[in-house]
């Protein structure tokens, strides 16, 4: 078994934290005190907006939560008895290779997970802890880690995608959906003209406590109804679309080092040459999305757009928050069939189609034959670079340049005189 599990529910980082604990309590004094016939929200959401505080610690951050640590235990307590031989066998490094990014956050996860492997009683031993320190965990440094970060070394990446006004998404924030939706929460707290910033910051604030806190939920949860919810939700979509899906095929190019580390241990269990019944990896949000993308899964054939029809915002398979949320997975299970290799290709515990098979196993030679050269041909240092400009147009700006400087000099000279 090959398998991709993103950390579990965490806590916001520190500047987002302050940002938040400034901003909120001021809004709810006003929503409280603006109590008229003007707001729409029942007496009981009222109060319990009333008597919100923001419960995060500065310390919190990059931490998982309790209920992301139970998140993950359960999720290997599941899979181990569903994949008794490959999950459920004592500990030795030749039967799991394991290995999770240089974050404390990544840390966590994996030791929350593995916890629930290898102890059964989810109260980690002495025995245990020294097993986590000495010898579950592979790790490179982030400057190093090409497999799990793969988009934090892609200068190409950062430069043209990452740090890069996305058009669709700045679009929508003047589609028919969002007004409607804006118009929808002004109406329920009887506020007019609220910026769109702060739309936002009501909706983190909302996802943050029903993700952290367990079994309570959000007091600003109340300020969205569940049309509001779907149109933010696509909006959030539209953003991964196109910094980790199919919106940029970079998006997937710079994955070939994750699918390249799938096929080789493929390669290797059809070849004999390995002992390792399961390998591991803890990555993040965009480790996994980005693989999605790399492997066919999740794929619209109609781009996610600002002005996107009824049938795709509702019906589209690119859904984060079925897909990619914390503590989401995908695992390649591999069978043998009458002496042939198939696998069984797992997201979040269901199975899914590989793209281009018709059955639920699907020989192995499919992925080779999809997947195989992107990632044994992998030259991750010619896709990340960033292009140079070309040298013509490097001299016509250094002439351009030495011109001005030349005209520049002239006028002081006449000026002076």
């Amino acid at each position: 078994m090959y398998l991709l599990i993103r950390d579990g529910s965490t806590f916001p980082e520190t500047y987002e934290r302050r940002k938040l604990a400034k901003f909120l309590p001021p809004v709810r004094d006003a929503i409280v005190k603006n109590n008229t016939k003007k707001v729409k929200l029942c007496d009981s959401d009222m109060e319990y907006l009333k008597n919100w505080t923001m419960k995060f610690k500065d310390g919190d951050a990059f931490h998982v939560s309790f209920a992301g640590g139970l998140e993950l235990y359960f999720l290997a307590q599941r899979l181990k008895k569903r994949f008794p031989t490959l999950l459920g066998l004592p500990y030795n490094d030749d039967l799991f290779r394991i290995r999770h990014t240089d974050s404390q956050l990544s840390r966590e996860s994996a030791s929350k997970f593995i916890m629930g492997i290898h102890n059964d009683t989810g109260v980690p031993s002495e025995r245990f802890n020294y097993l986590m320190d000495h010898t579950y965990m592979k790790v490179l440094p982030e400057r190093k880690d090409k497999l799990l970060k793969f988009y934090r070394l892609c200068d190409r990446y950062k430069e043209e995608i990452l740090h890069k006004p996305i058009e669709e998404f700045e679009k929508f924030k003047t589609s028919f959906h969002f007004n409607n939706t804006m118009k929808s929460i002004e109406d329920r707290i009887g506020f007019r003209s609220i910026p769109f910033e702060h739309i936002m910051q009501f909706y983190d604030q909302c996802v943050y406590d029903d993700t952290v806190q367990m079994f309570i939920p959000s007091p600003w949860c109340v300020l969205f109804n569940k049309t509001d919810m779907k149109v933010l939700e696509y909006m959030s979509d539209l953003k991964s679309y196109y910094q980790e899906g199919y919106g940029n095929d970079l998006n997937y190019q710079m994955t070939c080092p994750m699918v390249n580390d799938v096929t080789t241990f493929l390669r290797y269990v059809v070849q004999n040459r390995t002992n390792a019944r399961s390998v591991i990896r803890f990555g993040h949000q965009t480790t996994l999305l980005s693989l999605y993308n790399a492997i066919g899964l999740f794929y619209d054939a109609d781009p996610l757009l600002a002005n996107s029809t009824d049938k795709i915002f509702k019906k589209r398979a690119w859904q984060t928050s079925q897909m990619g949320g914390y503590a989401a997975n995908i695992a390649v299970v591999v069978y043998k069939c009458d002496n042939v290799f198939k696998f069984q290709l797992l997201v979040n515990e269901k199975e899914v189609p590989f793209p281009g098979c018709s059955d639920w196993l699907c020989p192995v030679d499919k992925w080779f034959e999809r997947l195989k050269d992107f990632g044994e041909n992998c030259n991750f240092k010619e896709i990340c670079e960033i292009p140079e400009v070309s040298s013509a147009k490097t001299v016509q700006f250094q002439a351009s340049s030495l011109l001005f400087g030349w005209l520049a000099a002239i006028i002081l000279m006449i000026q002076f005189q």
